[in-house]
């Protein structure tokens, strides 16, 4: 049997009771832990995506550093609207 994906669950488990006592102490400060929750999914997605993403530029020939430049114009934009 794979104990893996059991550990990684109580893991979370564990960080997740963590960080929410840790938010429910600090409640003055919640939306600053809101923001950077917020700021740690978006970067754990387009992390996750990034690979793909030179893997199918290559295919297709186009310059990474296109894809880069493209990768910061969103990110700046997102910041502006928000």
């Amino acid at each position: 049997m794979n104990f893996e994906p059991i550990v990684l669950a109580v893991v979370t488990c564990f960080s997740t009771l963590v960080g929410g006592s840790f938010a429910a102490r600090r409640r003055r400060n919640i939306g600053i832990l809101g923001a950077f929750a917020a700021g740690v999914l978006i970067t754990t997605s387009l992390l996750d995506l990034l690979p793909q993403t030179f893997k199918l530029a290559n295919s297709i020939n186009v310059v990474l550093d296109d894809v880069m430049a493209l990768t910061v114009v969103g990110f700046l934009f997102l910041y502006v609207i928000s």
